[in-house]
């Protein structure tokens, strides 16, 4: 969907879409020396989407899968931080 509305790329089917995006995420993390599966995930997204989207548009799609990536662990590592806080301050009160 992303590839289509942002890039102008052709729409590929969503079971394929989800198997390439579950593939390069399994790859992130199970391929040795990399730290935290960096650019593995992408790599492999990148060589797989490359045939059907495009090349320059699957590069977009890694850049992005990085970023939406990397703002959830923000938000969740801000989410966490403000429930230890609110609990801290709730525990000193009581």
């Amino acid at each position: 969907m992303q590839a289509a509305a942002f890039f102008g790329a052709p729409a590929i089917p969503w079971l394929e879409a989800a198997g390439f995006c579950a593939i390069a995420w399994l790859a992130g993390y199970l391929l040795p020396g990399a730290p935290a599966g960096l650019g593995v995930r992408e790599g492999v997204l990148l060589a797989l989407l490359a045939p059907t989207t495009g090349e320059s548009t699957a590069i977009a799609l890694g850049i992005t899968l990085r970023l939406g990536a990397t703002i959830a662990d923000i938000m969740a590592f801000a989410a966490g931080w403000l429930m230890r806080h609110l609990d801290n301050r709730q525990h000193k009160r009581g």
